[in-house]
């Protein structure tokens, strides 16, 4: 018995998350160069690469570019780089693998090992192998997710982390820290005045950041209206699918739903036209079907979340899924945009494949 559990026991679910993960690169790297057009990061070294350093202190695109124009400078090429990002990203892989040790979802006996297979979804390693934005954020969020688990808020490379992705993707912070304020009024174990307090705080951080960004970030005047800065949002962003022609769905003319559809679980056999898709329909179907158990576990077990960390990557990752699904217009994009997704909902379900029938705040 000693050696069955050395085979399938931790190390080896560790070691082969690893190795798993860095034969990504390599795909990135051939799908790349057969597909440039449809890449970011070529367009990141590029800029890199023709661009003054002192130009590229900017948000988004530019800002990756600074991040590796040193190493372009001193001679990368991009499977190095690749490389490079492949490995930051791995950070989340691990940092994830190591909260499922903690709380025993890695014993090989205890029935919640199965719970932890998500961190193999191909989906997941392909973007974040990128050279690009997704590995950052990926990291970020677990990060994030360790530190409210652990309420161990100091640690420098969260703080490196959280600061990298407001400058690569502001938004993400944001619903970051609105879910963050959403934890804390509802379940956190303070009371109620310093709730209030941490709350106020943060939603004065909130909007003062998001009336910078939608100046700075979007462009657009931020003494316009809601109404009028979603409407310039939404048609700026028709301009661009319209001058790129990288769209399969039309932002203003889309329903909600079916956009909330395309980021959720799209797509499916039905409307896959590539080999890739046809591969990313069969993993959603994997997890439609894990969803679906999970929701079994919740309504007719009666099972619930235990953990302030669960309920909080729970309403982080609905609210990526709302705010993402307001404007998605491609199935590649919907693909991509899941690394902020799935992670935490998959990681906050996981916890109903425990025992525990009672919520724990």
């Amino acid at each position: 018995m000693i050696w069955i559990k050395k085979i399938i026991g931790i190390d080896y679910f560790k070691q082969s998350l690893i190795i798993y993960h860095l034969i990504f690169p390599f795909i990135c790297w051939y799908y790349t160069i057969n597909n440039p057009k449809e890449s970011d990061s070529e367009r990141y070294i590029r800029f890199a690469t023709d661009l003054d350093w002192r130009s590229l202190f900017d948000f988004g695109d530019r800002f990756i570019a600074l991040l590796i124009y040193p190493f372009v400078k001193i001679g990368f090429g991009y499977l190095t780089l690749t490389l490079l990002f492949s490995v930051i990203s791995l950070i989340g892989f691990l940092t994830y693998y190591n909260l499922y040790k903690q709380k025993g979802f890695l014993n090989p006996v205890n029935s919640n090992f199965l719970a932890v297979f998500w961190l193999f979804l191909p989906s997941l390693h392909f973007w974040s192998s990128f050279l690009g934005k997704d590995a950052i954020v990926f990291v970020m969020l677990a990060l994030v997710l360790k530190a409210i688990d652990s309420k161990y808020y100091k640690s420098p490379l969260l703080f490196l982390f959280v600061v990298l992705a407001f400058f690569i993707r502001p938004y993400s912070v944001l619903i970051v820290l609105l879910a963050l304020v959403i934890s804390i009024l509802s379940f956190a174990k303070i009371n109620f005045k310093k709730k209030i307090a941490i709350a106020l705080f943060m939603f004065v951080v909130l909007i003062t950041t998001t009336l910078v960004l939608v100046r700075f970030y979007l462009n657009i005047d931020s003494a316009y209206t809601i109404k009028a800065i979603l409407s310039q949002f939404y048609n700026n962003l028709q301009s661009y699918q319209e001058a790129t022609g990288a769209t399969e769905y039309s932002v203003l003319s889309t329903s909600y739903l079916e956009k909330l559809s395309i980021i959720a679980f799209r797509p499916l056999y039905f409307d896959a036209n590539s080999f890739f898709q046809i591969l990313a329909s069969v993993q959603n179907t994997v997890i439609i079907a894990t969803i679906v158990y999970y929701g079994y576990l919740f309504f007719a077990k009666k099972r619930r979340l235990n953990n302030i960390s669960y309920k909080f990557a729970l309403i982080a990752g609905l609210l990526f899924l709302i705010i993402i699904g307001s404007y998605i217009y491609n199935l590649g994009q919907a693909s991509r945009m899941r690394v902020m997704i799935l992670p935490f909902i998959l990681y906050a379900l996981s916890n109903l494949s425990s025992n525990n029938k009672k919520t724990i705040h």
